[in-house]
């Protein structure tokens, strides 16, 4: 029986590895709950030891969450491949970056809440994991009908400057004069997805601007739970301060 079940997935923190260790940098925005105060902060951390909990999606000794979230990963997984290797993304394939974005949303633990009051006063069993697909199912095709528009960091600015991600991915934006709702998340170092409700004129653009980087690199951090994570330390340290 698996007990450490993360919540953002590995598959998805291994992009930000820039060392030969396969380790991401990780700023805790509390330093009080750093679990490694001696290490520094940012620090370098392997991906399987961060954003977990133990049986977060179990129910009593049934996996069958989990296992269905592993064949999700998998498959999500080849298209965020077919993206660093920069190949064209098909209409199956955008539809699976904005899955993506609903499973990230739907099986984080800051649904618990949520969870709970759908179960009516809570349950003796896991209600994250009880509510996860049902969630998951009314999440995707919300997204379904967004448009999806893609930026690259230009390749002049690399590796000085990327995107960070965090405990807390996909950013939601809503427009208080129009009530309609944005997603924003990094799908990479180097690449942005952003959904819309409305068509753009184009599908992808290229940020050449070092401070368009560092603005959305701070409402990344700012969206954050406790956990930014980055490529590079320096980047982390130029987001923070």
């Amino acid at each position: 029986m698996k007990e450490n079940q993360h919540y953002i997935p590995e598959f998805y923190l291994q992009y930000w590895s820039g060392n030969p260790n396969n380790k991401v940098w990780v700023y805790y925005k509390d330093s009080s709950k750093n679990p490694n105060p001696h290490g520094g902060n940012p620090q370098l951390v392997h991906p399987k030891n961060i954003l977990k909990e133990d049986f977060l999606y179990s129910i009593e000794e049934n996996q069958v969450i989990e296992d269905w979230l592993g064949k999700s990963e998998s498959f999500i997984g080849e298209v965020f491949s077919k993206l660093s290797k920069n190949i064209a993304l098909s209409e199956d394939d955008e539809q699976t970056i904005k899955a993506f974005s609903s499973l990230i949303l739907s099986r984080h633990p800051r649904m618990k809440p949520f969870s709970e009051a759908f179960l009516l006063g809570g349950h003796s069993e896991n209600p994250l994991a009880q509510t996860l697909p049902l969630r998951y199912k009314f999440s995707v095709f919300d997204k379904i009908k967004f448009h999806l528009y893609l930026e690259y960091i230009s390749k002049e600015l690399r590796p000085e400057w990327s995107f960070i991600t965090s405990d807390t991915p996909v950013i939601i934006h809503r427009d208080k004069t129009t009530s309609s709702v944005y997603y924003t998340y990094p799908l990479s170092p180097y690449i942005l997805a952003y959904l819309s409700p409305y068509k753009p004129k184009q599908k992808e653009s290229i940020i050449q601007d070092i401070d368009v980087i560092l603005k959305i690199n701070k409402t990344i951090a700012d969206y954050s739970d406790e956990i930014i994570i980055g490529n590079s330390a320096q980047i982390i340290e130029k987001t923070t301060t």
